[in-house]
């Protein structure tokens, strides 16, 4: 539930920029976050 939130959450603070090489910079570094958050919240759990 957590990473669902963040993740729905996350593109549209950053995904506000129109200009679609940032777009696509940002949904690629959003792709590495939400693996890295997934990996950190199953080591903690």
């Amino acid at each position: 539930e957590f990473i669902e939130k963040w993740i729905n959450n996350y593109p549209k603070k950053y995904l506000d920029y129109k200009s679609p090489r940032e777009d696509f910079w940002m949904a690629n570094l959003n792709l590495k976050f939400s693996k890295m958050e997934i990996i950190f919240i199953k080591r903690f759990q």
